[in-house]
């Protein structure tokens, strides 16, 4: 299939004015949402507040039941997923676009929760995002694994929060937009305190065989609190949503500036649980490329109300689970592998990354701490 001729302007108008007149007739049936300050703000506030409870819940009731600690952690997991909503909305200015104060108080609460990179220079990368979406200069894609062909570089990528550092000189090379010294810096208040808990929290693990006076274990034991109610949600909540943005984005050989391209529509039924997780990130993020100023709740909304069914009337693809076999590339025939071949590898790959990316997410830690000082000798060694 040669996209290179290819013109679809007409049908991404079409598509628009289905998005905004479903936002219409909703913003008519709930005129509260209107309020768009507000419900920023409660959305804020009760997330954070349901994740504060979790943890007192945890202390005061000094939670040890599998099956109840399961639970908190899926509600924190959720909580988180919605900040990082927030966050999306804040970087697209949806919220107190004319109070930076409260953007930036708001930013730093969401960045100590998500343990992930500084939302300040994310702002820039996803701008870029949109300007450039599967392009080489795709920085924010890129960096979490789009374009890249099925295998352990994948694999580390989506699952580990800085895995992009795996990944991050090749992209450098290709997008000048990417300075690996500023991505480094930023970030390094929240990429420090991670790693070195996660170090202490191995330590820690090790401590059980090790420690025959206790001593560790009484000293670090709040380690081991911290992994299991802010890193485990987090590891959950990044992984799900990499995958499901790995899967529903297009690269490499799609026209630049053309959105129909760019996305498809993920809602099957057996991805039901890393939706969970991240907000329907891979069913309604299609939409954000058509209308970037609509905040996260209405967009779920207009998805509900038709919007979906209008989209793939207008030939938007549903549920190509085979473009991960293809390295994300739009082109169906851009591998020797049959249809039903490559979407099993979509579960293959599943499988494997919420296995093996588990069990080994330690290892790949170390990986991405050698990778920073690999990192900044490239930096200013190719200036």
């Amino acid at each position: 299939m040669d996209l290179s001729n290819s013109n679809q302007k007409g049908t991404e108008k079409h598509i628009c004015t289905a998005i905004r007149l479903a936002e219409k007739n909703i913003k008519h049936d709930y005129p509260i949402l209107k309020y768009q300050n507000s419900i920023g703000t409660f959305f804020f506030v009760g997330a954070t507040g349901i994740i504060f409870l979790c943890w007192m819940a945890y202390y005061v009731f000094i939670i040890s039941n599998i099956i109840i600690l399961s639970l908190l952690v899926i509600v924190i997991t959720i909580a988180i997923s919605i900040l990082h909503e927030l966050e999306h909305d804040l970087i697209h200015n949806l919220y107190f676009k004319r109070n930076p104060f409260v953007q930036n108080i708001m930013f730093s609460i969401i960045w100590i929760l998500k343990l992930n990179a500084n939302p300040w220079w994310r702002r820039k990368m996803h701008l870029n995002h949109h300007m450039h979406s599967g392009q080489t200069n795709d920085v924010e894609e890129r960096l979490i694994g789009l374009g890249l062909p099925l295998g352990h570089h994948k694999l580390m990528v989506t699952m580990n929060p800085f895995g992009a550092l795996l990944v991050s000189k090749k992209v450098s090379n290709d997008a000048p937009i990417l300075n690996l010294k500023e991505m480094i810096f930023v970030s390094t208040p929240i990429f420090a305190t991670v790693n070195i808990l996660n170090v202490l929290f191995m330590l820690d693990l090790l401590s059980v065989t090790t420690d025959t006076t206790g001593w560790i274990k009484d000293t670090t034991g709040w380690i081991t609190d911290f992994h299991i109610l802010l890193f485990l949600p987090n590891f959950i909540r990044q992984s799900c949503l990499v995958f499901m943005s790995n899967s529903s984005h297009y690269y490499g050989d799609i026209p630049k500036l053309e959105v129909f391209y760019q996305n498809q529509i993920l809602d099957h039924w057996s991805i039901y649980i890393f939706q969970l997780f991240c907000c329907n990130f891979g069913a309604t993020h299609v939409m954000h490329h058509y209308i970037p100023n609509q905040p996260f709740y209405v967009r779920q909304l207009c998805y509900s109300s038709g919007v979906k069914e209008k989209m793939i009337e207008f030939g938007v693809r549903i549920n190509d689970f085979a473009s991960v076999s293809r390295a994300n590339r739009y082109n169906l025939k851009d591998t020797n592998k049959s249809q039903i071949m490559q979407t099993i590898e979509f579960y293959m790959f599943a499988v494997a990354c919420f296995t093996f990316g588990t069990i080994f997410y330690f290892a790949y830690n170390i990986l991405v701490i050698i990778e920073v000082p690999l990192n900044l000798y490239y930096h200013f060694t190719k200036q």
